[in-house]
């Protein structure tokens, strides 16, 4: 994760550390075919992948 943006639409910043791709996601969002983006708050993200929940934080 590399930034939060909360708010009416809360957006956050991540980045594919494989691929170095970044992406602007927003709650609801698919990233890539199997992340889904559960939750933003002002330092972490909350995904979910195959039924788990993975967070990113600053």
């Amino acid at each position: 994760m590399l930034g939060a943006m909360t708010g009416t639409i809360a957006q956050a910043v991540i980045e594919d550390t494989q691929t170095h791709k970044t992406y602007l996601v927003t709650v609801g969002q698919r990233v890539l075919e199997s992340l889904v983006v559960e939750e933003i708050r002002d330092n972490r993200v909350v995904l979910s992948w195959e039924g788990e929940h993975v967070e990113l934080s600053l």
